[in-house]
């Protein structure tokens, strides 16, 4: 009876690693923990899970958003394809991804917006929102900063 009931585990964690799905919702270092312990318990039950297999499965469930990731490690030499060596990559592309995320959505962008009556071009929109002429906007922009900077004097 123990024997069966072994077994039903073994294919259900077996089942488990070959469905296993990237989440969005979490990290890449949760994601990867999932992976590890299957392959965990797995090993506890005398199924052998070798790097090979954890590197595929791992880069096959990577979103769109590591393709080059991939392309890129697919390229790397064969003393560098290590699982350990996957994980700190990926970990550090995830960084990576995620400060260009932040600093965009924190970089001034201004829009040509041709949305007033007249159609001008140099109409632009701040990152607050407001439309604002280029040149107003640029003095403005520079007044607040004189003013900031005799506050700091």
């Amino acid at each position: 009876m123990y024997q069966r009931d072994t077994e039903d585990v073994k294919y259900k964690l077996l089942q488990d690693f070959y469905q296993l799905q990237f989440k969005k919702e979490v990290d890449m270092r949760s994601n990867i923990a999932e992976l590890e312990n299957i392959t965990h318990k797995l090993r506890g039950l005398k199924q052998e899970i070798t790097d090979e297999m954890k590197i595929t499965k791992l880069l096959s469930i990577l979103p769109n958003t590591y393709k080059y990731f991939r392309s890129a490690w697919e390229s790397a030499s064969e003393k560098d394809k290590t699982f350990e060596k996957l994980t700190g990559r990926l970990l550090n592309e995830e960084l990576r991804m995620k400060s260009e995320n932040t600093t965009e959505q924190v970089a001034f962008k201004g829009e040509q917006k041709r949305t007033n009556r007249h159609n001008k071009p140099d109409d632009i929109t701040c990152f607050c929102g407001r439309m604002w002429k280029k040149r107003a906007h640029r003095k403005k922009l520079q007044k607040q900063t004189r003013m900031q900077y005799l506050q700091e004097k």
